[in-house]
């Protein structure tokens, strides 16, 4: 979000785990996250979702009724908190 360059040096600020059921077409809790809840009133921020070795696991496992996925927050490194 904002004006990020690609090259921009980035620290991780918070990650979130959000629960699905059913290959990701039911919410369970989580599904709905609020950016500023997790980087504060930073303007500018990346993020990256993504399934994790232990996400993918717990979805073979329950022949993906169960999908969890996580949410990585990261702010620029000289952005003040």
């Amino acid at each position: 979000m904002g004006s990020l360059d690609q090259n921009t040096p980035m620290v991780e600020v918070n990650t979130v785990h959000n629960h699905f059921l059913l290959y990701g077409l039911v919410g369970v809790s989580n599904h709905q996250l609020q950016d500023s809840a997790y980087v504060g009133d930073i303007k500018e921020y990346k993020v990256k979702k993504s399934i994790t070795f232990v996400d993918g696991l717990l979805q073979w496992l329950t022949f993906g009724i169960y999908t969890p996925t996580t949410t990585t927050y990261y702010v620029p490194f000289n952005s003040k908190k």
